[in-house]
């Protein structure tokens, strides 16, 4: 897509549905911010990948002076067809193949690099921190505007935006350990906010998870479930919260695509798409 955002995917999804009228589902695979744990509190870390169960667009309602309602709080249900295929899969099989195809080297044929698999960076680099805790300057006397920044809704320096913790000190607040976390990713699955905001803010973040029972958050799926069934395959890449960077992103785009590859081998088209495709076949 050209760029970002649920307008774009809608647009990109509608040409690809009139250029393909066949087409029984839509992937859209890439990397997300993930919430750092689940509802059932089980932990969520950087490369693990996310699989809808539902899509809510959680940026489109109506702004009143004391609250913001929300469009559509039930968000995009998935299909019959996706359901079934989500209730009857094995997550431990999924993660098994997925390991399996994110170790695998990229096919010489096609003259792309033997092993360019994205690095794992390890737990050491894996952060979460309490979603109170901002991003800025945290040196006394450093900065004077930072140094001011003591509330939620407190200004930090725009110098905070580009440089990231190691620069500002961000250290001692982690909200849990990473240490003893395997290289090997896992999935979940669970209900995705799609909206054309990028999130940075832990306590925002949060407020949606319990509002809205959300794990992750992207910025085209809603687009395209609007004009295609859609499952959504995402790496977590960071925690949506003011320490986002780009560090985990290959990583994370690398733990999706091989998610996809799993999924595809479990996925099973219906009859009336295979008889459509027999059909065009015959014809050509």
């Amino acid at each position: 897509m050209p760029e970002y955002g649920k307008g774009t995917s809608s647009r990109v999804a509608a040409n690809i549905r009139h250029t393909f009228p066949a087409i029984e589902l839509a992937m859209v695979v890439g990397i997300c911010g993930g919430m750092p744990y689940t509802k059932a509190n089980e932990e969520i870390f950087l490369g693990d990948v996310i699989i809808s169960e539902s899509i809510v667009a959680y940026d489109e309602g109506c702004q009143l002076p004391n609250e913001f309602i929300l469009l559509n709080k039930e968000g995009y249900k998935l299909g019959a067809d996706l359901e079934r295929f989500l209730k009857t899969i094995r997550i431990s099989l999924l993660e098994k193949r997925t390991v399996e195809f994110l170790r695998e080297p990229a096919a010489a044929e096609f003259g792309i690099d033997p092993d360019p698999k994205p690095r794992y960076l390890g737990s050491g680099e894996d952060k979460s921190f309490k979603s109170t805790f901002r991003h800025k300057h945290h040196r006394e006397g450093e900065c004077e505007i930072c140094d001011k920044c003591k509330g939620d809704t407190d200004d930090a320096c725009p110098e905070s935006r580009k440089r990231d913790c190691e620069e500002f000190g961000c250290y001692g607040e982690e909200s849990r350990s990473r240490l003893g976390k395997t290289e090997e990713p896992h999935i979940y699955l669970g209900r995705v906010a799609s909206g054309d905001t990028v999130l940075k803010s832990g306590i925002h973040r949060d407020d949606y998870h319990h509002k809205l029972d959300v794990i992750a958050f992207e910025m085209e799926g809603a687009g395209v479930f609007r004009n295609l069934p859609c499952l959504i395959i995402k790496g977590v890449c960071d925690y949506a919260d003011s320490h986002k960077n780009k560090n985990w992103q290959d990583y994370a785009a690398a733990t999706a695509a091989a998610c996809l590859k799993a999924v595809l081998r479990e996925w099973r088209p219906t009859r009336a798409v295979v008889q459509a495709s027999h059909e065009s076949f015959q014809r050509l």
